[in-house]
Formats: C-alpha cells, sequence, structure tokens
C-alpha cells in the first residue's frame, strides 16, 4: 500500500481572519514552507495510517482543535509518513524561535519522535505527545526521549485487557508501544463512562493532555 504525504499548513487567508476555518490539505510535493507567516507557537499534529481518509486524529482533534485555538497558536497536520515538508515546518519554527509541540497518533505517534530526533541539533520541542503510538521496528520501552524534547507525554491503550476491536487488532499488528520507559509522563487508559477506548479513540486520548498543549 503506498501512503500519500499530506500537510496542512498553518497559513493565515482573509476567510479564516472572518472567522470561517478553511482546511486545505495539500500533497507535500507542493509545500511551500517559505511563504507561511508565523505567528504564534507550533503544534503540528500527525495522523496515523489512513487518518486522512478515516480521521480519528484530523477529524476528532486537530479540525475542532484548529477551529477553536488558531487565533494563538499555529496549528498545522500532516499524514504519518516523514516528509522534508513535515521536517522543515517544524524547524522553520523552531529557527524563529517559537515553541513547538508535536502530537502524534499510532504510527504518527512514531513519526513525532522521528522528527524531534532528526532535528535534534536545530530545534527544540517544548512538548512531545503520543497517543498509542505504534511501530514495528522497535519496541516502546525501548524508544529513548530525544534529546533536544522538553517534556514527551505518552498516552496508551492497556492492550492485556483490550478487546479484539478493529482498531485494537490494527494497534496489535502495527507493534503498539504501550508504555514507554524514557517518556516523562505515561497514561494508561482503559475504559471510561461512555466504554472502552480504543486505539481509534484519539480524540478521547487528547482529552488527557489538550490543558498542557493549550498552554503553549
Amino acid at each position: 500500500m503506498i501512503f500519500k504525504k499530506k500537510i496542512v499548513a498553518p497559513e493565515i487567508s482573509d476567510r479564516q481572519q472572518r472567522g470561517e476555518q478553511e482546511v486545505r490539505m495539500q500533497p507535500c510535493k507542493n509545500f511551500s514552507p517559505e511563504k507561511l507567516f508565523i505567528r504564534h507557537s507550533l503544534v503540528l499534529f500527525m495522523g496515523g495510517a489512513m487518518d486522512d481518509v478515516y480521521g480519528p486524529l484530523f477529524q476528532g482533534v486537530f479540525i475542532p482543535y484548529r477551529q477553536r485555538y488558531s487565533t494563538h497558536q499555529d496549528i498545522a497536520y500532516a499524514t504519518h509518513a516523514v516528509s522534508t515538508a513535515s521536517l522543515e515546518l517544524v524547524h522553520r519554527w523552531g529557527q524563529a524561535g517559537k515553541q513547538v509541540c508535536l502530537v502524534g497518533h499510532s504510527w504518527g505517534g512514531n513519526s513525532v519522535v522521528k522528527i524531534a530526533r532528526r532535528l535534534s541539533s536545530a530545534v527544540d520541542i517544548t512538548l512531545l505527545v503520543t497517543l498509542d503510538p505504534v511501530s514495528r521496528r522497535i519496541p516502546g520501552w525501548q524508544v529513548r526521549k530525544p534529546a533536544n524534547v522538553a517534556h514527551w507525554v505518552n498516552v496508551y491503550v492497556d492492550y492485556r485487557t483490550a478487546s479484539m476491536e478493529y482498531s485494537n487488532i490494527v494497534a496489535r499488528l502495527g507493534g503498539y508501544w504501550g508504555e514507554c520507559r524514557y517518556a516523562d509522563e505515561n497514561i494508561v487508559l482503559s475504559h471510561d463512562a461512555s466504554g472502552e477506548i480504543t486505539h481509534a479513540r484519539a480524540a478521547r486520548m487528547f482529552q488527557e493532555v489538550a490543558t498542557k498543549v493549550k498552554r503553549l
């Protein structure tokens, strides 16, 4: 399966200034970060595989968060494959002296760690958030905190008791990280008043860290 690299830039348009939130996803190859106007701290969301189609992070977290907080944060989204565009975006904001927060769900969790590590000598990451991250290449307990990350919060599903719901099966096949020993905080979730917290419930996981992200 070929995953297309896409990005939503934290750009400002006349329509956005009038209060109409415009969300335009574009291929990363067409992205020009030098044309963007840097205003505030950057929050970059990165979804998992097929997130731009099924939308647990894109629809469930990114869009409502952008609609509510884009007046005081620069908010962007990228699909999980680490691209030159996402690296350039983070680098540009970091070099401008702005705080940077990376939030990744599923494979996107692995991707934000990669971005932080690849930019370790150039950009300081104020907050790194991984929401039930997965990766087949390395178990979660071996993933070290990148040296340039000030604070890492890992929110994860307890797969010792989780059901065989479809998204949980996907996470198991993808190589769920679970607890990350080098994270500053680990938050394990199982159930809440609405039922089981599955791998697909990115919005529920984000509730655990939303206050920290909004403070930037």
